[in-house]
């Protein structure tokens, strides 16, 4: 997916109910887990890749306790409070997305490590393995970089507006 279609796909979901938003979000955390990390690291071991299987499984662990932390305690919070004041919730429901935002740095650095490892992957030997592996990938990298975008733009922000100057890694 090209930065166009990202942000054709942003436009089109920006005034999703938060319902419907959370919805999707949850949806690509179920896959994301449950299909294609799993699909990647089965292709990697297949393929002999050892670090990237061993890459994969770091990234597959991470994500789980990030999705688990905004599936158990920031979005149900975001549902509850998506028409009402914040009030005293506001300084902890700022905190928790400003924690989500600093890990989706460390997300994004993960794409990255992701993308180096295609150069590693010998189309000619096993094509019937590494093109599936290069395409899911591929595939993977576009659909979280869209989905980190949805939550930061979307689903955070209108609780990090009071002071959206500061750094996310400062809380």
């Amino acid at each position: 997916m090209n930065p166009q279609e990202i942000n054709r796909q942003l436009e089109e979901m920006q005034p999703w109910p938060v319902e419907r938003l959370i919805a999707y979000l949850r949806r690509d955390h179920q896959r994301f887990l449950g299909k294609d990390l799993t699909r990647m690291r089965e292709l990697a071991e297949a393929l002999g890749m050892a670090p990237l299987h061993a890459f994969l499984g770091t990234m597959d662990s991470e994500l789980r306790g990030h999705f688990r932390m905004e599936e158990t305690i920031v979005f149900p919070v975001i549902e509850v409070m998506k028409n009402k004041e914040a009030g005293e919730l506001h300084p902890a429901l700022e905190y928790a997305c400003r924690h989500m935002k600093a890990d989706h740095l460390l997300h994004e650095r993960h794409l990255q490590v992701l993308h180096s490892f295609t150069s590693q992957i010998d189309t000619q030997q096993g094509s019937e393995l590494s093109i599936p592996l290069l395409n899911l990938m591929d595939d993977f990298a576009s659909e979280m970089e869209l989905h980190l975008k949805l939550e930061n733009n979307f689903l955070f922000q209108p609780f990090l507006k009071f002071r959206s100057s500061e750094d996310p890694k400062d809380s």
